[in-house]
């Protein structure tokens, strides 16, 4: 082990543990949802409560990982419970990032993976979600240790057995977190295997095994708690974004939407001037299930508008392409945009670039709004009447309440981004990584596979769904990074050969030959 590689664990494993102290308790309101479902899992009679209308019509996509960690956090004392979980968090993207540096450093010696690595760690990005109680964490340390072993499979030149089955662990975690990330990272390890003529071959069908297992597992367990099987789905959240990315449909779609149910008086009413908002879609699904739809024919019934929705026009479609830039970390596409567009209910492509902008700073923990204020927002007394309409909202803002608000951080921003790199958008993350993995087509074309193996279903299931946000693009940070230092390493080193090269001739001219 190089002197190098000793100085970057160390490093990482302090930048971390500086990190959880300076970030203190990171939170947003998507926490309550969670608590929730572990709530409503700790009896199969609340999850009967919990999936019999609204939660099957809002949170079906969600995964058991983030409440199955909240239930194991609940047998400690309240006091230790989110220092446990950002513990335990922050030791998982530490054990990921050494896992990933380790990879790139033995596959392409060079210091550069250790400045890139210093600037991820820096990223206040990258670092507030972990000590959150949402998927973002957990997600990103599993995506990075599946492209970690992926890289290994594909480049190296031992036995591929141990990769292999960490990959497959990677696959299965993550799928209990969010779904589809389970599934990129299944497609990273197909082109792995591909690549080393691993088409037909047992660990082909392991994979395949293994990730069919992985996706129908909760839907599995669920079924055999409370008799209802169902898959992943966006409900009628996918009306709520649909008429988001369209707040001015046609006249076709007008007549739709008013003869699925929504009066002319609610907020979708005229040009869906505001959105159809929650309260509406609840309203419309009340009214369904009255009529007699079961909770599967509400979200088909959701998902038939929606798609009514976001197909009405190419105005829509720049928009769903704009929201799916957004989630891959490209919120500046917005800037070039002409102004009389709108992008999103009542917001201009210039007013769509600022909320973006100023959302990623604020889950970076970077903003200077009052985080305390919000937090009693989300999860105080006065969120009682907002958490009502939800099952088990109002105890799961009790819960997190009390085992987080002692923790809330109020140290200065300074120190939770001191070279200042958290104002930078997004954007230049991606864009480094795209040069670098155009500039490694031919060289390590591995690298620029694997990268366009987890960009392009990400993209596209924010473009589907559709769903702009840059949130979503946290588990894609790491992966930038190492593809950027990666193709920094090679362009050094293309450089340095040209430099030769130049001396050379040089050195060779007739007229110095002469001399």
């Amino acid at each position: 082990m190089s002197q190098i590689e000793v100085f970057a664990y160390a490093l990482i494993i302090c930048i971390h543990a500086c990190a959880l102290l300076a970030f203190g308790a990171t939170y947003w309101v998507d926490s309550r949802d969670y608590v929730s479902l572990a709530t409503a899992m700790s009896a199969p009679g609340d999850l009967q409560l919990f999936y019999g209308t609204i939660g099957q019509w809002i949170f079906s996509h969600l995964g058991p990982g983030v409440p199955a960690a909240w239930l194991l956090l609940s047998e400690l004392p309240i006091s230790w419970q989110w220092p446990a979980l950002a513990v335990f968090q922050h030791m998982l993207a530490a054990g990921a990032l050494i896992f990933a540096f380790r990879t790139v450093y033995r596959l392409w010696p060079s210091p550069v993976h250790f400045v890139f690595v210093l600037l991820l760690l820096l990223l206040p990005a990258y670092q507030a979600f972990h000590n959150s109680l949402l998927t973002e964490s957990a997600t990103s340390s599993l995506v990075l240790i599946g492209f970690s072993c992926c890289l290994r499979i594909a480049r190296g030149k031992r036995s591929i057995n141990n990769c292999v089955i960490v990959a497959l662990m990677a696959i299965v975690c993550v799928t209990q977190f969010r779904s589809y990330w389970g599934a990129i990272v299944a497609l990273m390890l197909f082109y792995a295997l591909v690549s080393r003529t691993f088409l037909i071959s047992r660990w082909m069908v392991v994979l395949f095994a293994v990730s069919a297992g992985s996706a129908l597992a909760f839907p599995t367990y669920r079924y055999l708690q409370v008799g209802q099987f169902f898959l992943p789905a966006g409900g009628i959240n996918l009306l709520i974004s649909a008429s988001q990315a369209n707040p001015h449909p046609s006249s076709t779609v007008k007549t739709l939407i008013k003869a699925a149910g929504f009066s002319d008086a609610s907020a979708h009413g005229e040009a869906l001037a505001s959105g159809i908002t929650m309260s509406d879609a609840l309203s419309a699904a009340e009214k369904w299930r009255a009529e007699g739809l079961s909770n599967s024919e509400i979200n088909e019934k959701s998902a038939e508008l929606a798609s009514a929705l976001h197909s009405d026009g190419m105005s829509v479609q720049l928009n769903r392409l704009l929201y799916g830039l957004a989630s891959i970390g490209a919120i500046l596409p917005s800037a070039v945009v002409p102004q009389t567009h709108e992008v999103f209910p009542g917001y201009s492509p210039r007013d769509f670039l600022h909320h973006l902008y100023d959302y990623y700073r604020w889950q970076s923990w970077t903003s200077s709004q009052d985080y305390r204020s919000t937090f009693e927002r989300f999860f105080g007394p006065q969120a009682a009447s907002d958490a009502a309409i939800f099952p088990f909202a109002i105890i799961s803002n009790a819960k997190i309440h009390a085992a987080f608000d002692p923790y809330v951080s109020t140290f200065p921003e300074r120190l939770r981004d001191p070279i200042y790199i958290g104002v930078v958008p997004p954007d230049l993350w991606l864009m480094l990584a795209f040069l670098a993995a155009a500039l490694l087509i031919v060289q390590a074309r591995e690298v620029t596979i694997l990268l366009l193996c987890a960009l392009a279903p990400a993209f596209a299931i924010a473009y589907a769904f559709p769903v702009g946000n840059p949130r979503y693009a946290v588990p894609l940070f790491p992966l930038y990074f190492f593809v950027a230092s990666i193709g920094a390493v090679h362009l050094i080193a293309w450089w340095r050969l040209l430099r030769v090269g130049q001396r050379a001739a040089q050195i060779h001219r007739p007229g110095r030959d002469s001399a």
